[in-house]
């Protein structure tokens, strides 16, 4: 998958997997310069709806000066297969503005009920 997004004032690409997990739940990664988001749906939710809402793994702190035009295609999610419900994910983000020199973040994610990990929420455990 690859396209354009625009929300929260914010425009950016992204290019990425939509992992199904065993449950039937779905997450994406949402590159927006310069930072790190990621969005979910479940099975029962409305068709073409990302219902569950969008989080961030990271905020990015500068922007990309480059006019290549290319963002987000260094990124990567993933079911964890020791327990069929973790989503992992990679991405590139900005610490501060510059062309090309961008940050990598690997981080995990999951529903509240996925595992002990997740019981507190639903929110990021970044590595």
């Amino acid at each position: 998958m690859y396209g354009r997004v625009s929300n929260l004032g914010c425009t950016g690409t992204f290019a990425t997997k939509m992992p199904i997990e065993q449950a039937g739940r779905i997450a994406i990664i949402d590159a927006v310069n310069p930072s790190i988001r990621y969005a979910t749906r479940k099975p029962t939710d409305p068709p073409n709806d990302l219902a569950q809402g969008e989080a961030l793994l990271i905020q990015g702190a500068g922007h990309q000066t480059s006019t290549s035009g290319r963002w987000g295609d260094y990124s990567a999610i993933g079911v964890d297969i020791s327990d069929g419900c973790t989503f992992w994910m990679t991405n590139e983000y900005y610490s501060a503005t510059s062309s090309v020199t961008w940050n990598t973040r690997i981080g995990a994610f999951g529903f509240p009920d996925c595992s002990r990990i997740f019981a507190d929420g639903f929110e990021p455990l970044v590595l």
